[in-house]
């Protein structure tokens, strides 16, 4: 089966990008839902050639270690610049979930007519999905973050009738994408750009599900044609950064944001916990919050930006030049700390460790030396992964009600110790 997507679903390995199915040749692939809200391929089996495409360019798998060498010991990859930075545009940067870096970088990029399209993701009826867009109004439009899956990659095609083109994607879409280019360099020579994001994991879409239930104790009723605003600055204080429920006419009512983090916990893949590549190595420039980052100025908001090719750093330079980015140089070992990234490292051994003893098959970089070594496997993270897995083959409603009732579970305790605490206090 190593000639058909569906080894990389059998073994724990897909990430849902959406790759295969940008590169299968007759169309035998289509991207779906699971039970447990994870995007995964699902194979005409009558319609497959077994051309071998799909495998070829799977960045789940990666079956000829061709992102292996980008691979340090610090997971932080080719580095040109690191910044903090943030929009001077008012409107862009209170709009925005942090800094609005990346909202600003493609405006700028079509003001300047660098690109004429870029593939971003927005939400429709309470679902990620990717979108083209041609403008700077479009952008602002789109302007939200998601933490649900989205198979960006499956939006490639839709890019053809342009011919210069940036992308946003997470690690493993810019990975599909970057694998693309190499096996077909002019097919995709039009994306310009690769704008990546920093990723710790997206959740189920069955999150958003959880998020419903809840609200309609402590809110009410969430309606399909109401949107969820993960994090964003104009409805939340930026360091609390609470979800709002935004109505058709504009109304907002908010919730506790610990839900989203609770439910990382639940809704977090075992795919995504095996993933190296959080701080997104093969973008030309990579956004993400500014945890751990030093100085007054972060208070309120910023981005962190990882220039990681010529071109991405010439092209920030330009910006900070023309006054559309506010920037000053930061240590990226300021960013290896906020985002955890000795953690990440021992996480991966260990869930490479965990699909060893499921004996899944392994991507070619698992065998690198960056990995190499004894890796001991807490108690938390198998209990974790192992109710993850027994979880994800139940049904999706089932799975809902379970979590639901977990999380109102530990807001409840919350509730319970904060009393003791301010009891304590008098």
């Amino acid at each position: 089966m190593k000639d058909n997507i569906q080894v990389v679903v059998n073994n724990e390995l897909c990430f849902g990008c959406g790759t295969c199915n940008a590169v299968c040749p007759v169309n035998a692939i289509k991207i779906d839902f699971t039970s447990d809200g994870r995007l995964a391929p699902d194979v005409d089996s009558s319609a497959c050639t077994r051309c071998g495409l799909c495998t070829e360019v799977c960045p789940g798998i990666d079956m000829k270690g061709r992102l292996t060498e980008k691979i340090d010991h610090t997971l932080t990859g080719q580095i040109e610049s690191v910044l903090f930075g943030k929009s001077t545009d008012e409107e862009v940067f209170h709009n925005a979930q942090s800094g609005g870096a990346v909202t600003e970088t493609l405006s700028y990029l079509f003001d300047t007519g660098k690109i004429n399209a870029a593939l971003v993701v927005v939400q429709e009826r309470q679902k990620a999905c990717f979108k083209i867009v041609e403008s700077k109004q479009q952008l602002m439009e789109a302007q939200t973050s998601q933490y649900t899956p989205v198979d960006v990659v499956s939006g490639l095609p839709l890019l053809s009738k342009y011919k210069h083109v940036a992308v946003v994607g997470l690690p493993c879409h810019i990975e599909g994408i970057v694998l693309l280019k190499e096996r077909f360099p002019n097919k995709y020579a039009h994306i310009e750009f690769l704008l990546g994001l920093i990723c710790a994991g997206t959740q189920s879409q069955l999150t958003v599900d959880v998020v419903k239930n809840i609200a309609k104790k402590d809110i009410g009723e969430v309606l399909e044609n109401e949107e969820v605003r993960w994090k964003q600055k104009k409805f939340s204080n930026y360091q609390r950064a609470d979800i709002a429920i935004v109505g058709e006419c504009g109304d907002v009512r908010m919730l506790d944001s610990n839900i989203r983090h609770t439910a990382k916990k639940y809704f977090t893949s075992p795919r995504c916990r095996l993933c190296f590549d959080k701080l997104n190595l093969y973008a030309d420039i990579v956004y993400g919050d500014a945890w751990g980052v030093s100085g007054d100025d972060t208070k309120e908001g910023g981005n962190v930006i990882i220039c990681r090719s010529e071109k991405g750093a010439l092209l920030i330079s330009e910006m900070a030049a023309a006054n559309r980015l506010k920037c000053r140089p930061c240590p990226i070992e300021e960013i290896e700390k906020g985002q955890g990234m000795k953690k990440k490292q021992k996480t991966v051994k260990s869930m490479i460790a965990l699909y060893r003893e499921k004996s899944y098959q392994l991507p070619e970089w698992a065998s690198s030396e960056v990995f190499g070594g004894a890796s001991y496997i807490s108690k938390d993270l198998r209990a974790d992964v192992g109710s993850y897995w027994k979880r994800s083959k139940k049904p999706s409603d089932k799975i809902v009600r379970e979590v639901t009732r977990e999380i109102e579970r530990q807001q409840l305790i919350a509730r319970i110790k904060k009393l003791i605490k301010r009891t304590i206090r008098k």
